[in-house]
């Protein structure tokens, strides 16, 4: 193929770093038109590679996240001004505040179960995950020993950076 170095560094910008064909094509030396064919191409399904990768469960935990610490900002600052209302006696602003802060206990409860149902889906019991290493450094063995036993120093450790997390 012509262009596979172009074409490589185009998937790359494209479904990793999220840039645009346009901006792809001031990158490297590939037309808009170029771009968008390989971007459409079905056996390389370039749009199909972005999506998951936007919308992997890391991601998905983040955004999560980000929204119950906005809701967290909100409820801290609601509170503050609950103080301030019970300070100056002004029980209409009190009630309303009240009411508010009600709204975003609320919310903050239902993004922390959401929260813990993506952990709980995205979980990967350790005993599965060192299953499956075993099976890929077994296959590298057959494949080619020389690499494997060049490996083991990084299979320990990967091992045990995996174990670390279910500590």
């Amino acid at each position: 193929m012509a262009k596979t170095r172009e074409r490589s560094i185009a998937r790359n910008y494209y479904v990793d770093l999220g840039k645009t064909a346009k901006e792809i094509s001031l990158l490297i030396a590939v037309s808009e038109q170029t771009l968008t064919k390989w971007i459409n191409d079905p056996k390389d399904n370039w749009k199909e590679q972005r999506l998951a990768k936007i919308s992997n469960a890391e991601v998905r935990t983040d955004n999560l996240k980000q929204v119950i610490n906005g809701l967290c900002e909100d409820r801290l600052n609601l509170d503050y001004q609950l103080k301030n209302a019970m300070r100056d006696k002004d029980s209409k602003a009190e009630a309303e505040l009240r009411t508010s802060i009600a709204r975003v206990d609320d919310a903050l409860s239902k993004w922390n179960k959401a929260l813990q149902a993506l952990d709980k889906e995205n979980k990967v019991p350790l005993n599965v995950t060192v299953k499956v290493m075993e099976e890929i450094f077994n296959e590298l063995r057959v494949f080619n020993e020389k690499l494997y036993l060049q490996t083991i120093d990084f299979q320990e450790h990967l091992i045990n950076k995996i174990a670390s997390k279910y500590a």
